[in-house]
Parts: C-alpha cells; sequence; structure tokens
C-alpha cells in the first residue's frame, strides 16, 4: 500500500501547475510561462521545495514567468490560470514564498534583481487582502500598513466585513519575512527594515487572554480601535468568511514559521507548546485535510523534545489511504507533503 500511496501522490505532485511557453499571448517569444497556477496558496508550502530538488529547471522557469507577468500584468497573483491573473486572493502574495525559497536554497538561472522586483512590488502596494473578482488597484495605505493588522471591523474589497483578517495579516506578515529575505541582499537597507519589521504583524493579534480548553493565548480577531473581537479559536471557518481561510483560529495559531522559538514562549514554553500540538492533532482542530496545516506536526522539532514529531506525523500519514489523501491534493500539495514526510524531513524555508 505504501508504495501505491508514494507514487501516486508523486504522479499527483507532476499535474500543474503547467509549462505553456510560446502558448500565451502577450508575453516575448521564448519568455518561460508556467501556466495554470490554481494555486501558489497551496503549492508554496511543499510542491515547489520539493521541485527544488528533483527539478530546479522548471522553478527557475516559474519564477521567471513571475518577473514576466509583472511587466504585462503589473503582479503576479497567487492564481494563474489559462493566462489570466485570477484577483481573488485566498491568502497572502504567495508567489512570494516561492521567490525566496528558490532565492536561500540557490536555484540557478533566475535574474534576482526581476525577481525581487516581483516582491518588492507587493510588499508596498498590494499588502490588502481581495475578494472581489476585480483588477486590484495598490494602495500602499490599506488597514495593513497603517494598522499593522488587517482590522476586523475594516471592509475587504468586495465584502462588509473584514474577510479574513487574521489569516490574511498571518500570511502578509510571512510574505514580508520572506520579502527581506531578498531586500537583506538586493534592496536597500531601508527596504530590509521595512519588511523585517512588518514581518512581525502577527504579534499585533496575540492575545494572550483568549482561551481554548485549559490553552491560554491566540491569534485573535481585532477591531481598528484595537479591541477584541470575541471568538472561538476552536471554530472552523470555511472559504472567504471572517477571521480565517479555511481552518480553526487553533489551527493559524501555528503559522508563525519565521518566528516559532518566540512562538512556544508565547504559548507558555516547550511542554505547554506541546500538549498544545498533540491535543490540537487529536482533536482534529489542527486538520490535515488542508494546507494550513502543514508546518504544525514539525514545529516540535524546535523543542527539546524533537521525537514528538515522528509519532503526530505517522498519524498524519496513516490519513493517506488508496482512496487517496485526507482532503484535496490541491495540485499535489498534499502528495507532496507525503512524499517528504516518507522519506524523513520536511521543508521550512527560507527561514
Amino acid at each position: 500500500n505504501f508504495i501505491d500511496i508514494f507514487y501516486t501522490s508523486f504522479f499527483h505532485t507532476m499535474c500543474m501547475p503547467r509549462d505553456r511557453t510560446d502558448d500565451i499571448p502577450g508575453y516575448r517569444a521564448g519568455t518561460p510561462m508556467i501556466d495554470d497556477h490554481y494555486a501558489a496558496w497551496d503549492t508554496w508550502r511543499t510542491v515547489y521545495p520539493l521541485y527544488v530538488l528533483i527539478k530546479p529547471e522548471f522553478v527557475a522557469k516559474t519564477i521567471t514567468s513571475f518577473s514576466a507577468r509583472l511587466q504585462l500584468n503589473g503582479y503576479a497573483r497567487d492564481s494563474f490560470v489559462g493566462g489570466g491573473e485570477m484577483y481573488m486572493e485566498q491568502g497572502g502574495a504567495d508567489v512570494d514564498n516561492i521567490i525566496a525559497d528558490a532565492y536561500v536554497k540557490g536555484v540557478p538561472g533566475i535574474d534576482w534583481e526581476k525577481a525581487y522586483q516581483v516582491m518588492k512590488n507587493h510588499a508596498d502596494n498590494y499588502r490588502l487582502g481581495w475578494y472581489v473578482d476585480e483588477k486590484p488597484l495598490p494602495n500602499p495605505s490599506a488597514p495593513y500598513y497603517q494598522y499593522g493588522y488587517i482590522p476586523d471591523d475594516c471592509k475587504i474589497p468586495g465584502t462588509d466585513f473584514g474577510a479574513m483578517s487574521c489569516s490574511y495579516t498571518l500570511e502578509q506578515a510571512y510574505n514580508d519575512f520572506c520579502t527581506a529575505t531578498l531586500a537583506r541582499d538586493l534592496g536597500t537597507q531601508r527596504d530590509y527594515e521595512t519588511y523585517l519589521g512588518r514581518s512581525g504583524n502577527w504579534r499585533n493579534l496575540w492575545n494572550p487572554d483568549a482561551v481554548c480548553g485549559e490553552f491560554k493565548g491566540f491569534i485573535n480577531p481585532r477591531n481598528a480601535d484595537g479591541s477584541w473581537v470575541n471568538y472561538d479559536p476552536a471554530k472552523l471557518c470555511g472559504s472567504w468568511v471572517p477571521h480565517f481561510y479555511e481552518a480553526t483560529g487553533y489551527n493559524y495559531t501555528f503559522f508563525v514559521p519565521h518566528c516559532v522559538p518566540e512562538l512556544i514562549e508565547k504559548c507558555g514554553g516547550e511542554e505547554s507548546f506541546i500538549r498544545r500540538l498533540i491535543y490540537g492533532m487529536e482533536q482534529n482542530l489542527v486538520d490535515y485535510g488542508n494546507e494550513p496545516a502543514f508546518l504544525a506536526a514539525y514545529l516540535a522539532a524546535h523543542t527539546a523534545q524533537p521525537w514528538v514529531v515522528t509519532d503526530m506525523v505517522q498519524a498524519v500519514r496513516h490519513k493517506f489511504t488508496l482512496e487517496g489523501p485526507p482532503g484535496n491534493d490541491d495540485s499535489g500539495a498534499m502528495g507532496s507533503w507525503y512524499i517528504f514526510s516518507s522519506v524523513g524531513f520536511f521543508d521550512q524555508s527560507p527561514l
């Protein structure tokens, strides 16, 4: 069964995105064009880190196509299907994460100056959150820039509420960290300090008094006046809804990939953090049927009890059966997680 699941997972990682060079109007002949990103919100976490290892030339083509899309369209959105930018965002500007991952691993064949401009454009103009299917306009004074978080009572374009205010903020803070990673070498000192500073915006949503079960301290939606929104961290949120995207607040509280030691301390130290992880996995509050959970089982590696990772990863691997993965494979994202977890390591770059 393992061989069947492993190689089926491997096959799924190869289905999309696709190389459509010279098949999309508007781009100069020979410009690499990688299409059918459904979306980078799924693939940056596991698919592209796998590609860095097994087909880095495809990663280089992808990032070159991001640069070409910036020149033609003004940005490179997370979803790019049939040669068209999809305007709605599930999370942040996660093409930035693909670029940063390739940069720290030294993938060859990429014009890094141009790639950095893709990220800088997003960082300076498009930390918006965007729900509506209309072309987004650059807005350097959007709520994320004003408050250091997206307030729950500020209308995301296309809604009457702060759609996914917390998950947008968390993902954009990580985007800022990824942008700072390149700005350190390719940008100005001011850019580097700005983006690195903003990567700490997750702290603005940390409510030390929020409670779920025996645990205290969670990411919490917040209004523009600084007041906390009363919510249940155990509640599963759906798509394009208030607070979080397709996960619980309990789950998203673990999404601070660039500040894990600080997160552990905020969660009450290592013992409390590990209990919180195990409880979340056992109670399905950290749901491996979707991408926001992907990193969680590996976070115990940052503690003095790294062996806890083995039990949690094995429990998740057993959810993959001949009937399929525990959720939508999402362009091979689930399959890539299974491949990494089966060979015995998990990629957490650009730490």
